[in-house]
């Protein structure tokens, strides 16, 4: 198992960043600075950044304060520029595509929920993306919806549904405050008929499902009844908060 540590220098605003070898000792930690000509005398502090793949935009905006690791200032502007502002084209054009996909289909919900992301997207501020506290709303990788596999049988009430998840919530503190609001747990409903679930309603469309989730349905109570089964559908366009 390896982890990521960032090195603190004193006087040095830019930290210094290492992959290491979880449990190493102390003379091998010694050699691994000696070899990016660290002094070990010169360290200010040494922080945990955890196991997972951080990202360097993120990396790239953390500096040195009094022995803290902190964001720099103009790092939100930063975050608007690379993963908004320059993918923007190509979000309209995945959600054109979309559009014509549920005009199609003749989803009428589904268009209008489209277009004013649309809209969204061309509109956008910093104002929109962030929450009071300043950090990002991350609408990327929603569940839109849930594709009914298998409606089950036997279902006297609409049964519980739970979405795991996403894998990002599992991450480091380090790793949550670069992506901000990342991890937001997806919810749903349903209705049924006859017994069989059989229309799915999206409560909340989460984010970061970067993995597809653990989709579980309550057993029914009837005898002679089957579980329904669903999968998740997720999309990676930006989504209008809901107030």
């Amino acid at each position: 198992m390896k982890k990521f540590i960032a090195v603190l220098i004193k006087g040095e605003k830019t930290p210094k960043f290492l992959l290491i070898k979880d449990g190493l000792s102390e003379e091998d930690l010694d050699g691994m600075l000696s070899k990016f000509k660290i002094e070990k005398e010169s360290i200010q502090a040494t922080c945990d950044m955890g196991s997972n793949i951080l990202d360097p935009l993120f990396l790239s905006s953390l500096e040195n304060e009094d022995g803290n690791l902190k964001l720099v200032e103009n790092y939100s502007e930063k975050v608007l520029d690379v993963r908004v502002r320059r993918n923007r084209d190509t979000l309209l054009e995945a959600t054109d595509k979309q559009f014509m996909e549920a005009l199609s289909r003749g989803d009428q919900t589904k268009t209008k929920m489209i277009a004013d992301n649309k809209q969204y997207l061309r509109d956008i501020t910093k104002n929109q993306l962030q929450d009071p506290s300043g950090r990002f709303y991350n609408f990327f990788f929603n569940i839109t919806n849930l594709n009914i596999i298998d409606g089950g049988q036997g279902y006297d009430s609409p049964p519980k549904i739970t979405i795991s998840p996403p894998t990002c919530n599992e991450m480091d503190s380090i790793t949550k405050m670069s992506l901000g609001s990342v991890g937001k747990q997806a919810e749903a409903t349903c209705s049924i008929k006859n017994g069989v679930v059989y229309e799915i309603n999206m409560k909340d469309w989460g984010c970061g499902y970067v993995d597809l989730p653990t989709i579980n349905v309550s057993s029914p109570t009837s005898k002679n009844s089957r579980v329904a089964k669903l999968t998740p559908f997720i999309i990676n366009i930006l989504i209008p908060e809901r107030k």
